[in-house]
C-alpha cells in the first residue's frame, strides 16, 4: 500500500474512532438530563413507563442491528451471484483496479456487484470477501472516471470502514430515541417559550452527530483517492453526479456537497504537488 496513504489512514481512523465515541456520549448525556427532569416531576409514572418503553425498543433495535450485521460479516458464503458483475464488464473493472490494488493488500478476494436501487457506488467487506458496488449508470462512464471511483471505494475497504459503519448505525439508533425521549420530557417539564428553542438546538446537534463520523469516513476516502493519484478523475465524477436537493438528503445524507468535496480534493492535490 502507498506509504503516504497508510500513514494518512492511520491518523484518520483514530479521528473517526474519536468521533464515534463522542457521538455515543451525546445520547448518554441526554438520558442523564432527562432522568433528572423526570425525577423532579409529579407525573413520574407516565414518563417512567414511556422512558422504559423507548429504552426497550432502542435496545432491541440495536441488538438486532448488531446481530444481522455481524452475522453477514462473518458469513463464509459469497454474495448472491445473480447481482455479480460478470463477463467483459468484470474484466474491464479488474484491469482498471489492478494499478490501484492487489488482493494481498486487502487480504481478501475482491469482486464487483451491481448496486441496488437508489445507490451509485459502495464498498462492503465480510470476513472472507470484499466487494465494490457500482450502478449500471456508472459503468457507462469512461474508464478514466470509473477508475477514480474504484480508488475511492478501495480506500473504504483498506480502512475497514464497513465495521465502523456498523457502530455508527447503532449510535444513530441510540441518538434518535434519546433525542425523542429528551424532547418529550422537556416539553412536559419546561415552559414552551424555553423548551422550543432548546429542542431546536438539540435537533441541530442531532443532525450534526448523525452525520459527523460517517462524513469523516467519506472525506478520508476522497483525500485518499487524491493521494493515490486519482483525484482529477474523482473531481470529474462529482461534476457529473450532483445529488438532487431534498429534505431527505439534507437530513440524512452524510456526504458533504460535491462543491466542498471537489475543493478538498483540489487542496490535497496542491499540497502533494
Amino acid at each position: 500500500m502507498n506509504t503516504e496513504l497508510q500513514a494518512f489512514l492511520l491518523y484518520r481512523n483514530k479521528l473517526a474512532s474519536y468521533a464515534i465515541f463522542i457521538s455515543f456520549l451525546y445520547p448518554i448525556l441526554l438520558i442523564f438530563i432527562a432522568s433528572i427532569l423526570i425525577m423532579q416531576m409529579q407525573t413520574i409514572l407516565f414518563l417512567r413507563l414511556l422512558a422504559i418503553a423507548l429504552l426497550t425498543i432502542q435496545v432491541i433495535l440495536i441488538l438486532n442491528k448488531l446481530n444481522s450485521e455481524f452475522k453477514e460479516y462473518y458469513d463464509q458464503k459469497k454474495i448472491n451471484t445473480k447481482s455479480a458483475i460478470e463477463g467483459t464488464q468484470r474484466e474491464r473493472l479488474l484491469n482498471l483496479i489492478t494499478p490501484i490494488v492487489k488482493n494481498k493488500e486487502t487480504r481478501k478476494p475482491l469482486d464487483f456487484i451491481y448496486a441496488g436501487k437508489g445507490r451509485e457506488t459502495g464498498a462492503y467487506s465480510s470476513i472472507r470477501f470484499s466487494y465494490i458496488f457500482l450502478s449500471r449508470r456508472i459503468l457507462d462512464l469512461s474508464d478514466y472516471t470509473i477508475q477514480s471511483v474504484l480508488a475511492h471505494e478501495y480506500v473504504h475497504l483498506v480502512a475497514n470502514d464497513y465495521l465502523k459503519l456498523i457502530f455508527i448505525s447503532c449510535v444513530r439508533i441510540l441518538t434518535l430515541f434519546c433525542v425523542a425521549s429528551f424532547t418529550i420530557v422537556l416539553l412536559f417539564r419546561i415552559p414552551l417559550l424555553i423548551s422550543i428553542p432548546i429542542c431546536l438546538i438539540n435537533f441541530a446537534l442531532f443532525r450534526f452527530f448523525y452525520k459527523w463520523a460517517e462524513r469523516i469516513l467519506e472525506n478520508t476516502a476522497d483525500i485518499g483517492t487524491a493521494i493515490l493519484g486519482f483525484g482529477p478523475g474523482l473531481i470529474h465524477f462529482f461534476q457529473l453526479f450532483e445529488p438532487i436537493p431534498s429534505i431527505k438528503v439534507w437530513l440524512t445524507d452524510s456526504h458533504e456537497s460535491n462543491k466542498n468535496r471537489i475543493k478538498n480534493i483540489k487542496n490535497t492535490i496542491n499540497t502533494l504537488n
